[in-house]
């Protein structure tokens, strides 16, 4: 038997699409990568990103233009139903940085910067320790200078330590009703009601089912950032089982050093799925707020929230000796918008606050040299503090004026008795000397002797576990 050997005929390429496979090519190959719609090679060099040719500079809002925001859909929308972006800057704890504070501050912010939201970080620790007037006074202050400024003011309950939001539910709802009855009337009013907090989804809800009707009962038209899980970088159970609630969004929180592709994907499709999204806190270093900066990933993070047409605010406001800061440590408040105190991520929020495109920024890279005295108090500021340290020289506050009281009653008490002293037996001019350096040694050894045991008894031992178990302890 034999086989044909079968003909087949080449089909002819269609040249039909052929113009618009060479017009595409000249298109990419031409065309500058930062004015596509994208770029195809990321710091990883394997990522796409969102380039920023939105026009966000149209959509910036102002609460005597504005008005009061409102959500619509996926979208902050202004009191016209017009699209609008919040473009910020948070602070650092409130009681810890106060001098930032400041009216002048924010009114360079919102004029020199065109920054258009300032986030006021309440820590919930240490309103919760016994320093609940020393924020409410900073916070009052921050929301008078935001209101001056025309800015929009993001009211943050900054909870980060407890495991879960509803430990410190009563003391956030006195947070809000004080702020609610002195500014709820205002624009510029916006509510985080909790920041980066702790627990699974299931127990913010909890939380936020509980709040947010008391934060409405005070003002009905409130707008509230509501936290999510792990440090708010899970928004997948929010955006499964949202909240019931009209007019809220939900946070995300990224750092450029830290996080990429894989966020930028979740909060996407979070968006996909109907769930509005606000970046409550974001910064150009590693989530620590220090290590190194990555100013490659802060463009195409910033091209995704232009393109997503999301609102934002970067941290931080101060002049802690970290990379997230944007001043250097010991900056004079009233020279703080100056070039020679803006740290690196300093100038590149600033141009980013102005409206260039973030792959257009060119990150600064100068060392300034480093004043070493300017350093060293800012390091002891912030050393002091750390709970343990206060907790310290607190104590100690109240045990050194005990021991010299008892020391200046016993040598009364000696010298009334005319009990011999050493400066008896010797000669008195050397034992003068002698004397006072037995005394200080004496002192010294008194008061940490009465240190120790105050902290062995009160942080060592099981005082709360019952006198059978202290007894042992001792």
């Amino acid at each position: 038997m034999t086989f044909k050997k079968r003909e087949t005929k080449s089909k002819p390429f269609d040249i039909g699409i052929l113009p618009v496979i060479i017009a595409f090519l000249m298109i990419v190959l031409i065309l500058p990568a930062h004015s596509l719609p994208f770029s195809f090679v990321s710091s990883a060099g394997n990522e796409w990103s969102f380039s920023s040719t939105v026009n966000a500079e149209s959509m910036t809002a102002r609460p005597s233009v504005n008005g009061r925001l409102h959500v619509e859909g996926t979208q902050l929308v202004d009191e016209n139903n017009e699209a609008v972006i919040l473009k910020g800057i948070s602070s650092h704890g409130l009681t810890w940085y106060p001098e930032f504070i400041d009216e002048k501050l924010f009114a360079g912010l919102s004029g020199q910067w065109d920054c258009n939201l300032i986030r006021l970080a309440a820590y919930s620790s240490e309103y919760c320790k016994g320093y609940k007037q020393q924020t409410m006074d900073v916070l009052f202050q921050g929301i008078e200078a935001a209101i001056q400024a025309d800015m929009y003011v993001l009211v943050d309950w900054h909870s980060m330590v407890d495991e879960d939001p509803n430990v410190s539910f009563d003391q956030a709802y006195d947070f809000f009703s004080a702020v609610i009855d002195r500014y709820g009337s205002y624009p510029n009013l916006i509510y985080e009601c909790c920041n980066e907090p702790g627990g699974d989804w299931s127990l913010i809800r909890n939380y936020c089912e509980g709040i947010i009707p008391l934060i409405r009962e005070k003002d009905p038209g409130a707008l509230i950032i509501i936290g999510t899980a792990n440090y708010c970088q899970d928004l997948y159970y929010p955006s499964l089982e949202p909240l019931e609630f009209d007019n809220v969004m939900y946070s995300a929180h990224f750092y450029t050093a830290s996080h990429g592709k894989e966020l930028r994907e979740q909060i996407g499709k979070a968006i996909e799925k109907g769930l509005p999204v606000f970046i409550s806190e974001c910064g150009l270093s590693e989530a620590s707020g220090d290590g190194k900066m990555d100013f490659l990933s802060a463009a195409q993070w910033f091209s995704f929230v232009a393109y997503e047409k999301l609102s934002y605010t970067i941290w931080s406001l101060s002049d802690k000796d970290e990379t997230s800061a944007f001043f250097y440590p010991g900056t004079p408040i009233e020279e703080a918008l100056e070039d020679k105190n803006l740290t690196p991520v300093g100038k590149w929020t600033r141009s980013l606050m102005r409206g260039s495109d973030p792959f257009t920024i060119i990150a600064d890279q100068t060392e300034r040299k480093t004043d070493i005295i300017n350093v060293a108090l800012r390091k002891l500021k912030e050393a002091s503090r750390e709970d343990s340290i206060r907790s310290w020289l607190n104590t100690a506050a109240y045990v050194l004026p005990v021991i010299l009281a008892m020391m200046l009653m016993g040598r009364s008490f000696d010298r009334k008795m005319k009990n011999p002293t050493y400066a008896d037996l010797v000669d008195e001019k050397h034992a003068t000397k002698t004397n006072m350096l037995h005394r200080i040694v004496i002192f010294l050894s008194i008061f940490f002797t009465t240190m120790y045991l105050i902290w062995r008894i009160f942080y060592s031992l099981p005082v709360k576990k019952g006198i059978l178990p202290l007894a042992s302890g001792v």
